[in-house]
């Protein structure tokens, strides 16, 4: 079920990357895609790494039927995240037209701007009940709040939005997708715990400690990472070249979807599994999961990489000769699909500040790369850059969730198992 709703959600969230291209073209998704990833990196630096905080803390008081502590978990982080990202919000309506100066070659993206504002408030709502869900058991649920929802409810309204106001109406189109997932989200969760006792007071500073390295870590893999180029591309190239890029994105992240289902589904049992140091369980879980994903994603890297031309074009004739580019962000994604859930078992083992050390590795590699062929190579430049942060960021955390855990994320390959043995 769950990956059913993950494969739903990421075809929404397709086709509502596909009608912003096709109704506004590479120049006007270009604007679309810098406003939304200026309200995404300010989200995830708002959510204060608590979204981890909240799923690794719930399972674990769930595994306890501690209601009382989980429901405390979820108000401390709402309250602090809400308030964070409400100030986020109206700093960014309040400096929209200097932020767009900032951009050489941009004209028109302020109202986009302010049009998704709030946005920052609502994902990250809808993100912090999703999150919760998942740490109740309740995968489906949480996928249905993080990942259905709100391309869903965007893809419903995006097509008569931008009939009547043009670029400004996508804003508008994804802001009331999050204000929808979120009620949604909020909805669900009262009624899961319904009957259950009220909230009581948390360790504040143990939920810190957690989400302090954790922060950064999400700095930098949900913002930095899949953002940051997309905004030097609006800096250096044009539009665009950041409409094309964040249309090749989308399609690219289709291979790796699976594997963000299936994380979904483990997060809570690798809390537990850790609780009771069952490492060569988890090495059993982490390993099929890799080998499962990696045989799912190979078709669509093949296709990618051969037919990227053909699939772009389904974007229209702007996108038509970016099949290149498709093929750069596919490998990366791949690579991300073959070392399975690696960051997970780092998070949800309590490794946050090694998971903060090899995100500030990969941010290095992304941006120095980015800072180097950009200016040359523009929009394929953007592309290298962008999978040299997901290979590097992946492959470092093979080789740390081996050394901390002794995990071998690779078991169904013999010969590296019985290296892996001899070497211990």
């Amino acid at each position: 079920m769950a990956i059913s709703l993950k494969v739903l959600g990421s075809g929404f969230a397709f086709l509502l990357t596909l009608a912003v291209g096709r109704m506004l073209g590479a120049h006007g998704a270009g604007l679309y895609f810098l406003a939304i990833s200026i309200t995404s990196i300010a989200g995830t630096i708002a959510r204060l790494g608590l979204e981890n905080t909240v799923l690794r803390f719930v399972a674990y008081f769930h595994e306890n039927n501690d209601w009382g502590q989980i429901r405390g978990v979820l108000r401390y982080a709402l309250i602090w995240v809400g308030s964070v990202s409400l100030t986020f919000s109206i700093t960014i309506i309040f400096f929209a037209e200097k932020i767009e100066s900032f951009f050489l070659n941009v004209e028109g993206m302020t109202l986009v701007l302010i049009a998704v504002a709030f946005s920052i408030v609502f994902f990250n709502l809808m993100t912090l009940f999703s999150e919760a869900l998942k740490g109740l058991g309740m995968s489906s649920k949480a996928l249905l709040v993080g990942s259905v929802v709100y391309p869903l409810c965007a893809l419903v309204v995006v097509y008569p939005l931008i009939s009547m106001w043009g670029v400004i109406g996508s804003g508008i189109a994804y802001m009331t997708g999050t204000i929808f997932a979120s009620m949604v989200g909020l909805i669900i969760w009262e009624r899961a715990l319904s009957g259950q006792p009220s909230a009581t007071q948390v360790n504040r500073n143990e939920l810190r400690a957690s989400s302090r390295p954790l922060w950064v870590s999400m700095i930098i893999i949900q913002a930095i990472q899949p953002w940051v180029p997309i905004l030097l591309l609006g800096i250096w190239a044009t539009p665009s070249d950041a409409g094309v890029l964040g249309a090749a994105t989308r399609i690219a992240l289709l291979i790796s979807f699976i594997l963000v289902a299936i994380n979904s589904v483990l997060a809570p049992q690798f809390t537990v599994l850790f609780k009771h140091g069952e490492y060569a369980k988890i090495e059993k879980i982490a390993g099929k999961c890799a080998l499962f994903v990696t045989t799912l994603s190979a078709p669509f890297l093949i296709t990618f990489i051969f037919f990227g031309d053909l699939v772009m074009s389904i974007f229209g004739m702007d996108f038509s000769t970016a099949g290149n580019i498709l093929a750069i962000l596919a490998v990366g994604q791949f690579v991300n699909a073959f070392t399975g859930p690696v960051g997970l078992i780092l998070m949800m083992g309590g490794r946050e500040k090694d998971m903060r050390t090899l995100s500030l590795i990969s941010v290095i590699v992304v941006v120095l790369m980015a800072l180097l062929l950009i200016p040359n190579y523009g929009v394929k430049g953007a592309a290298i850059a962008t999978s040299a942060g997901f290979i590097s960021m992946n492959l470092f955390s093979v080789f740390m969730v081996r050394l901390r855990f002794k995990i071998w994320i690779f078991p169904y390959f013999s010969n590296f198992r019985e290296f892996n043995r001899k070497n211990v």
